[in-house]
């Protein structure tokens, strides 16, 4: 997911419009004050564009899949659900190719899913240290689904504990595979703030309306 040269000018010009679906406002004043919030958290005082790809990668990461994992473990949590393990896919090997305008590389959509998987490469030309991954990430999930846990007793891998609300600890994948604290960090507490106060709860669509007809 890309789309920066379609979508700056009109995050620029309207980026209430790129807010997440799930936050309600009393009006259209108090929604362009929150996304002006939003946006400032993110871009500072720069206008969204190529000098500031990493804040735009950080802002839908974080709307479209990392505060809404958080938010996930959270409601888990309070619905009486103990034994989360919350984890960031991070390994980046060399083929990967570097964000334009920084010297950064970053995990992509689907990395994941391709290091489990086999795919269609031939995994002897691929590199040691991302064979190693693949190995750990698949006996971790092969364990997950035997024992429920990761990571049982007595194995090589690093100890992964279970999540709490704040997402400490979480299990960064990547090289080297290790436990960190505070998922999202700031970031998270930021949309916590946003969360508690507009967050739109789902609710059940009206019963239909029964109809009759008279033959």
């Amino acid at each position: 997911m890309h789309h920066l040269g379609i979508w700056k000018d009109s995050m620029n010009t309207k980026f209430s419009d790129f807010l997440p679906v799930d936050l309600i406002f009393r009006n259209n004043d108090e929604r362009e004050i929150i996304s002006k919030k939003i946006k400032e958290f993110y871009f500072g005082d720069q206008p969204v564009g190529e000098e500031t790809i990493l804040a735009y990668f950080d802002y839908f990461g974080d709307i479209m899949f990392g505060y809404s994992s958080l938010r996930s473990v959270q409601l888990h949590l309070e619905a009486g659900h103990k034994q989360i393990y919350l984890y960031e896919f991070s390994f980046v090997d060399d083929n990967v190719p570097v964000i334009p305008n920084t010297n950064e590389r970053r995990a992509q959509h689907c990395s994941q899913t391709m290091a489990v998987l086999e795919g269609r490469v031939d995994e002897e030309t691929l590199s040691e240290e991302y064979r190693n991954l693949k190995s750990t990430i698949r006996e971790m999930w092969t364990n997950f689904a035997i024992h429920g846990t990761p990571v049982p007793e007595n194995s090589s891998l690093p100890t992964w504990p279970t999540t709490g609300a704040d997402g400490t600890p979480y299990m960064s994948i990547g090289n080297p595979v290790e436990i960190k604290e505070t998922f999202l960090g700031e970031r998270g507490r930021f949309w916590n703030k946003i969360y508690e106060k507009y967050y739109s709860a789902p609710v059940a669509p009206p019963t239909p309306q029964a109809y009759h007809s008279e033959l």
